[in-house]
C-alpha cells in the first residue's frame, strides 16, 4: 500500500514478501513438505520445507506483480486460479478452502468490474501481490492437503497447481531468462512481457 501511494525501494517490498512468506510458512505451518515421489523425492526436511515454500510463495507473488501491465489480466489469471482451486477443494472435501477461494474470487469479480478496459481503478502493486499472496496459499494448501483426503480425483498435485498457476510462472521465467541472456539485472523491467507482445 505504502509502495502504491508515495513508491518504496525494491529491497524493502522484498524483505516484506520475505515475512509474509514467512508467516505463512512458519507460523501457520502452511508449507511444502513433500516433493510426492518427483525426482524420487519424498518427505523434506523442516529447515528445506520452509525455505522452499518462502521461495515459492516469493515468486508466486512477485510472477502476479509482473504481469498485471494489462486492464483486467492480473485479476482474471487470479479469479480463474481461485475458482479452479475452489473445484479442486471441492472435490477433495476441503470445504474450508473451497469457501475461502470462493470468498477471493468473489471479491476479484467485484474487482474486474471496475478493472475491465477502460479501467475506473487499477490493482497496483497492493492488489496484484496479494493476489499472488492468495493463489500462493491455494497452491501449496492444495499440494499438501490431497495426499491426506480420500479423493480419486487428483493423484499430481503438485502439477495440478502448477498447470492452475502457468501463464504467470511461464511468464516471468521466460522473462527473467531473456534479461539474463542479455546481460540485464532479471529484475529490471522491460516491455517483453506476454501481454506486451499480444498488444
Amino acid at each position: 500500500l505504502k509502495d502504491d501511494l508515495i513508491g518504496l525501494g525494491a529491497t524493502k517490498k522484498f524483505i516484506a514478501q520475505i515475512f509474509a512468506a514467512l508467516i505463512i510458512a512458519y507460523i501457520g505451518d502452511v508449507r511444502i513438505s513433500s516433493f510426492h515421489g518427483i525426482f524420487g523425492i519424498y518427505e523434506i526436511a523442516y529447515p528445506l520445507s520452509i525455505l522452499l515454500t518462502v521461495f515459492v510463495n516469493i515468486f508466486i507473488y512477485n510472477s502476479f506483480n509482473l504481469i498485471d501491465g494489462v486492464d483486467g489480466l492480473a485479476g482474471s489469471l487470479g479469479l480463474i486460479g481461485s475458482l479452479t482451486f475452489a473445484t479442486c477443494f471441492y472435490l477433495t472435501g476441503a470445504m474450508g478452502d473451497f469457501l475461502l477461494c470462493v470468498g477471493f474470487a468473489a471479491v476479484l469479480i467485484g474487482f474486474l468490474y471496475y478493472n475491465i478496459s477502460p479501467a475506473k481503478t487499477f490493482m497496483g502493486d497492493t492488489g496484484s501481490l496479494f493476489t499472488g499472496f492468495m493463489l500462493a496459499l491455494f497452491s501449496i494448501r492444495f499440494i499438501e492437503i490431497v495426499p491426506k483426503s480420500n479423493s480419486n480425483f487428483f493423484f499430481a498435485p503438485i502439477g495440478i497447481s502448477l498447470a492452475i498457476l502457468i501463464i504467470p510462472i511461464f511468464d516471468t521465467i521466460r522473462v527473467f531468462i531473456f534479461r539474463i541472456i542479455r546481460g540485464k539485472s532479471p529484475f529490471l523491467a522491460d516491455s517483453n512481457h506476454l501481454h506486451h507482445r499480444f498488444l
